[in-house]
């Protein structure tokens, strides 16, 4: 790599840090402050899950382990790296907080290129220490940590690079990412192994039952799927077929604007884009936009099952079995990390429609490796807290726990067809603006924390005022250009009755040579 001598000669040792008490977090809301379901998926045309509801889980795991006496948190509400985030704002972060927390996913990809950027220019700029709490890599599932990209290399170099001048280590989901960062020259004892920490937050002794004999037919199955992935399919029209009490949870921002206002979308052929879908018309989809209305539901299921690392975690942590199947680094790194039972196929393999039975997975799920891990994992996760001087508590915060278990979260989104009157109400109540996000809502949108000036969300007649502010700064514009293309006319028009006389002016080539000829000869007199 070209910059790999670059980054080991230059980079500086581990410094000892203090960090005080009022933190910023990147995460899209408070765990306790619940987000109704318009909100949700309004919010910045991503929603408040940045397009996956599983990064709910991570982002809540990590706001709940720092939440400790003393300490004061605050959400981005993924500001930090948005458009609107200039100089002021930066100085803000610096002057406001003690600490800025990245909980991060698979970021080290093509497209979080973007965004991973504007993180950079942010982190670039900041005097305080900047901790990063599991980001990952993506490649393909058998994992060389050598072909990421030329762009994706330069990307991430210089974002951890940001980092590590900013804390002691930096914390990675697994030992694929791990060796992608030796790859690109970071020392390996700069890089911490600490898995998702969505899995590091339960009580003691905490344990989840494997499976004993064969799954019913009757069985009430959650299944979590990528619909971009071409077997994917099939998974999803064998079990719908063979489990009448299957349910469908899917975690991306297109379904969930489906669900809610039958908004259709171009999906992957056999999953739906459109209510008339399978699923829908039998109401066997739920989307939820909460962590714990999600695993109260998946309390109530046999078994879960699919290829979303944080759907299977959702339901693990409800207590009911869980196998994942894995299709990318990201989720190899994972399950093998955590100890999930796990089945690895390529995106574009075939795979026979027996092996991706519910019932074959099911017979595969020994959780006996995941509940031996549980607690050593969590005890890499708290050393990385202490290594980075973060403050945490060792279980979760009964008070904390009690507040959110009485927490008004929304119930699951359903197919719009099978709204109850009451949720069909409020939703009227809500006054859908079209596909502009809340930009012109005058009320019931999700109002962040903390965000840039730019970025705060203003009111209709603000909004307004500013448009008509612009309408009239454009007239003057055009007023301007519009007498200055006056004047060039004029300019125009005058150089060309210039430039016609000079032509009048000058005689034809014939009758130049005639004069001339008389010039020469008509001197003469009749006597010479």
């Amino acid at each position: 790599m070209i910059f790999r001598q670059d980054v080991r000669d230059g980079f500086p040792a581990a410094k000892g840090r203090q960090v005080g008490s009022r933190i910023l977090i990147r995460a899209g809301r408070p765990p306790h402050r619940p987000v109704r379901l318009e909100a949700a998926h309004a919010y910045r045309n991503v929603g408040t899950i940045a397009t996956n509801s599983g990064n709910l889980l991570f982002q809540d795991a990590v706001y709940r382990t720092l939440r400790t006496p003393g300490t004061e948190l605050v959400v981005d509400s993924l500001s930090t790296e948005r458009r609107g985030v200039d100089q002021a704002h930066i100085d803000r972060i610096n002057a406001e907080f003690d600490l800025l927390v990245l909980p991060l996913a698979n970021s080290f990809r093509e497209d979080f290129l973007t965004p991973l950027g504007r993180l950079t220019d942010v982190v670039e700029k900041l005097s305080i220490p900047v901790v990063v709490t599991g980001v990952g890599g993506q490649v393909g599932v058998e994992g060389d940590p050598t072909h990421a990209g030329g762009e994706i290399d330069a990307a991430t170099t210089r974002f951890v690079r940001a980092i590590l001048e900013r804390s002691e280590s930096i914390g990675v989901r697994g030992e694929f990412t791990k060796a992608y960062l030796e790859h690109l020259g970071f020392p390996a004892d700069r890089i911490d192994v600490i898995g998702c920490p969505s899995l590091h937050v339960f009580e003691p002794g905490t344990q989840v039952p494997s499976p004993s004999g064969t799954l019913a037919p009757d069985a009430r199955l959650a299944v979590n799927l990528t619909p971009s992935v071409p077997w994917m399919r099939t998974f999803l029209e064998r079990n719908l077929a063979a489990y009448p009490n299957l349910t469908y949870l899917p975690q991306d921002n297109d379904t969930l604007g489906l669900l809610l206002w039958g908004e259709e979308f171009d999906a992957p052929a056999g999953f739906p884009g459109s209510l008339d879908h399978e699923l829908c018309r039998d109401d066997k989809i739920r989307f939820f936009t909460e962590p714990i209305p999600w695993q109260r539901f998946l309390a109530t299921q046999d078994f879960a099952c699919g290829s979303r690392f944080h759907g299977n975690v959702a339901a693990l942590l409800a207590g009911i079995p869980a196998f994942q199947l894995a299709h990318d680094s990201r989720t190899v790194e994972l399950a093998r990390f955590h100890q999930i039972p796990y089945q690895e196929y390529p995106i574009e393999a075939h795979v026979p429609a027996e092996e991706l039975d519910a019932s074959a997975l099911y017979e595969q799920c020994d959780l006996t490796a995941f509940n031996a891990a549980r607690e050593p994992n969590r005890d890499l996760w708290f050393a990385f807290l202490d290594r980075n001087g973060l403050p945490h508590g060792d279980v979760p915060d009964p008070e904390y726990s009690a507040e959110l278990a009485r927490a008004d979260y929304p119930a699951a989104a359903r197919p719009l067809t099978e709204a109850d009157p009451r949720m069909l109400a409020e939703r009227l109540r809500w006054l859908h603006q079209g596909t502009r996000g809340d930009e012109l809502r005058c009320g019931g949108a999700y109002a962040p924390e903390f965000a840039p000036a730019l970025g705060h969300v203003r009111d209709v007649q603000t909004r307004f005022t500013e448009l008509r502010e612009r309408m009239n700064l454009q007239s003057t514009t055009i007023k301007e250009q519009r007498t200055r293309i006056s004047e060039l006319t004029r300019t125009v028009d005058k150089q060309s009755r210039q430039l016609a006389m000079l032509i009048a002016r000058t005689a034809p080539l014939h009758t130049r040579i005639a004069r001339r000829l008389r010039r020469l000869f008509g001197a003469a007199s009749p006597s010479a």
